[in-house]
């Protein structure tokens, strides 16, 4: 007897790639990643510790896609390929919009790369490198900086795996292998601090401090886009926060000051010359164009009067300027009374 199929119910539309990563980037707001651990513990170079919590919360915005970011997505295949090549080990493509959390301690997440599909299946992450200064050991060797060793550690944990490699490829042509050995003290200093951290700042909802980075300020920007309400009262701690905050501008206006006296000095030295030899140039950029659009509009404005009359032309105009104009809203500057 065949069965019938109800085409509403029985047949499941798959998941567009937009769904697939929607539903990824929620459960990442679940969990410390293993891109993310590396900020909590302050050693990430591109993210802080308010980055993840912001993220958490859903106070960040998505960020746009860089150059750099498309050129790493774009190359890591192709890098994923020549490690398999070179080190003769057959690698399964990891899925980019699937989270691995770490057994027994889901707290803990990984987005992998690939795996080998022979052996102990461990992970391997690939990097679009610049350069590979002196923060990196030989190849095959476990030397490379502390914010790509979190990321692999979270990564082994996460599929049980002895170690996991990293791929980098520096200056677009320079293959090297590093090799991550599994360490359960490791283990254990990160399940503690990402529990420590995710029961301050995201259970107990604690706002990281304050750290003098950008990202810090963009968090602000994006936080408190707008005043909504009136003055607070003066306190002894705002007066102390002003106090510094007019030391240091006093303390930054001296030292641009005394930037600007050494580059005059220098540039009074050099004079006419092109600089100073293994010391300094003072050259010319290139020429440049820059166009003044006020006065070619003034211009198509009188041509346009000459041609359909001043009272079209000026409703032209007014019609073009209303299509071509946006409000922006007004950025909130910090004024010190």
């Amino acid at each position: 007897m065949t069965q019938s199929i109800d085409l509403e119910t029985d047949l499941v539309t798959p998941a567009s790639e937009e769904e697939r990563k929607a539903a990824w980037l929620a459960e990442r707001k679940t969990c410390i990643t293993g891109t993310e651990i590396s900020a909590i513990f302050g050693l990430s170079p591109w993210m802080k510790p308010i980055d993840v919590w912001a993220d958490k919360k859903g106070f960040r915005e998505p960020i746009p896609e860089t150059p750099q970011l498309r050129a790493g997505k774009r190359f890591e295949r192709a890098i994923l390929e020549e490690y398999s090549a070179i080190n003769q080990i057959p690698l399964d493509f990891a899925d980019h919009y699937q989270l691995i959390k770490v057994p027994g301690f889901p707290l803990l997440g990984a987005t992998l790369d690939a795996r080998w599909t022979i052996g102990d299946r461990r992970p391997v992450d690939a990097k679009n490198l610049r350069f590979k200064d002196d923060a990196w050991g030989d190849d095959g060797s476990s030397e490379f900086p502390d914010y790509y060793r979190m990321q692999l550690h979270v990564q082994a944990m996460a599929c049980t795996t002895p170690a996991a490699e990293l791929a980098p490829c520096f200056s677009g042509q320079d293959f090297y292998r590093y090799i991550l050995p599994h360490d359960p003290e490791v283990d254990d200093l990160l399940k503690e601090e990402a529990e420590r951290w995710w029961k301050k700042h995201i259970i107990d909802g604690v706002q990281p401090e304050p750290d003098g980075s950008e990202s810090f300020t963009t968090y602000l920007k994006t936080r408190f886009k707008r005043n909504k309400l009136d003055l607070i009262e003066a306190t002894d701690e705002a007066r102390e926060i002003i106090d510094g905050l007019k030391l240091a501008k006093d303390e930054l206006a001296q030292a641009e000051q005394k930037k600007a006296l050494a580059e005059q000095n220098l540039k009074l030295l050099v004079g006419d010359h092109e600089g100073i030899a293994g010391l300094c140039t003072w050259k010319s950029n290139k020429d440049s164009e820059k166009t003044d659009y006020e006065a070619v509009t003034i211009k198509l404005r009188d041509r346009l009067e000459s041609a359909i009359g001043m009272k079209d032309a000026f409703d032209l105009f007014q019609e073009s300027k209303l299509d071509n104009t946006k409000t922006a809203p007004g950025a909130r500057v910090l004024r010190l009374k």
